[in-house]
């Protein structure tokens, strides 16, 4: 880690340094195995991270570090030195924002509470847990005194939402870090119109809304991803494709008749920002990706009849998803993306 660090840190400028260290899942097996079962998980992830914070401090950096393992064990909080900075992070509506971030305030360990767009692995985001999300921990955040709030957004299983759907959760962050007491929900619609996409209808921003909202017509709610993103993304199985199981074609119909309600909605919009074209044809693409998985849903759900056509459908969406990609990325990363979705043909 020490050669990593002098070969890495002399091209950044920035004095804080995230070491990363969150979900240990392997921790306890293979090398790490016998020093596990000698010492106790917990104490060789406590020592590996002090030793990791003195390569940091001794290269002039701010050790930042995921709070989410050493949460696991709270008793051991107090043994890390006062200048690191936890980053307590959680995703879903109700994560412990409150009891994580009151545990750090009374270890004196500086803080951030770091919620996230709930974007990811969901093609159109989850309207409602993401405003949850963020606003309990802005909240819980200045209740308990944490030094700031980061925001995080991730591209899980090749990132296949285009970038407009994820404006609605910076948003509701910007808007949550600046001031928490009021209720986002009532203007996030105006303000999302506004300031992101220029349009003075709030067409635009209302149909980012209700799509990202088109999960909660699916009565079984999935942590980080979602039912219709399930649909096309998920191979027969697949340890959490049994959720899916438990809707039902109804609910892919009926998600296929808000499609088209959604897109009658956004007619007449006036986007003027300087990506609003992009914009335009990035809903495009949500509109039949989403419609896709509807097809997918009910055949998937409703014994495996392949409707006609389905197959080219797939394909016209993977050729699609490279052109929305290339709009605003860099080709890495691009066709591992593609071949994500071949599980369902």
């Amino acid at each position: 880690m020490a050669e990593l660090y002098d070969e890495l840190l002399p091209h950044f400028t920035s004095c804080n340094f995230n070491i990363g260290c969150d979900e240990t899942v392997d921790l306890g097996y293979g090398k790490s195995k016998k020093l596990c079962k000698e010492k106790g998980t917990d104490r060789v992830y406590v020592n590996f991270l002090l030793e990791i914070y003195k390569l940091v401090s001794e290269r002039g950096r701010t050790m930042q570090f995921w709070g989410d393992i050493i949460m696991r064990h709270p008793e051991m909080i107090p043994e890390l030195p006062k200048d690191v900075v936890a980053l307590e992070w959680g995703y879903s509506a109700k994560h412990p924002f409150a009891e994580h971030s009151a545990k750090f305030a009374e270890s004196g360990i500086p803080f951030y509470v770091c919620p996230g767009t709930s974007v990811w692995s969901t093609l159109v985001g989850m309207t409602d847990n993401a405003i949850a999300n963020i606003t309990n921990a802005a909240k819980n955040g200045i209740a308990n005194g944490a030094i700031g709030m980061l925001n995080t957004n991730w591209g899980d299983n090749g990132h296949w939402n285009p970038n407009s759907v994820e404006y609605l959760g910076y948003m509701t962050g910007a808007m949550a870090s600046w001031n928490s007491k009021p209720d986002i929900r009532k203007t996030i619609i105006e303000n999302l119109s506004i300031h992101a996409f220029n349009d003075p209808t709030f067409k635009s921003g209302k149909a980012f809304y209700d799509l990202g909202n088109l999960y909660r017509l699916f009565t079984r709610k999935v942590y980080n991803c979602s039912i219709p993103w399930m649909a096309l993304f998920r191979e027969d199985g697949h340890n959490d494709l049994p959720v899916m199981h438990q809707a039902s074609p109804e609910n892919f119909e009926e998600m296929a008749v808000k499609l088209k309600e959604i897109k009658s909605d956004l007619s007449g919009e006036k986007m003027s920002s300087v990506d609003a074209d992009i914009v335009r044809k990035e809903l495009d693409f949500i509109f039949n990706i989403m419609g896709l998985s509807s097809k997918a849903g009910k055949m998937r759900l409703g014994g495996g009849t392949k409707p006609t056509g389905f197959d080219a459908e797939v394909k016209k969406i993977q050729e699609e998803h490279k052109q929305v990609w290339l709009l605003r990325n860099r080709p890495g990363g691009l066709e591992d993306s593609v071949r994500k979705i071949k599980g369902v043909l």
